[in-house]
């Protein structure tokens, strides 16, 4: 009676061990995380791109690790200019994939930021920023029907 008991713990314990290699993790397409009231889908380029520069930040870091090793004397200089190799391929891959996902999604994070602030700039300051009135000389924007100043009617511009 011992021994079936035993034999019946140890049964559980090694079912309760194995059972996450059973269970298929299949990849998402976009996963759904739950804040409070807000549902943020992520989707799956913005992922890639997270991996992606993550990647480039892990390679960037272990070229400055092996330099500083080489600067120390850890590493000959063999084995420095072959790892500073490798990794720079590794990276030089890491940024081609990085362009070319900017590229096909037409994500050119910096240009749209320019392109922001130029519209800004632009709405801000209107060519017609320079209207004056006939009679008193005082600036009015486009679209004003009289003058702040003098009351006089302004031309339709």
């Amino acid at each position: 009676m011992d021994i079936i008991i035993v034999l019946i713990i140890a049964g559980l314990a090694a079912i309760f061990l194995t059972y996450p290699f059973f269970i298929s993790r299949k990849p998402k397409a976009s996963r759904d995380i739950n804040h409070g009231d807000e549902d943020i889908i992520i989707d799956p380029l913005s992922d890639k791109i997270n991996r992606l520069e993550s990647q480039k930040d892990s390679l960037y870091t272990a070229i400055q690790d092996i330099e500083f090793d080489y600067g120390l004397g850890k590493l000959s200089a063999e084995d420095y200019q072959e790892l500073k190799q490798q990794y720079k391929l590794q990276a030089v891959n890491v940024l081609k994939k990085l362009d070319e996902i900017n590229k096909v999604a037409g994500l050119n994070l910096i240009g749209s930021e320019i392109e922001n602030e130029i519209t800004a700039i632009r709405k801000s300051t209107s060519p017609h920023a320079n209207l004056k009135c006939e009679s008193c000389g005082t600036e009015y924007k486009t679209g004003d029907a009289f003058c702040s100043k003098c009351g006089s009617k302004l031309n339709g511009e």
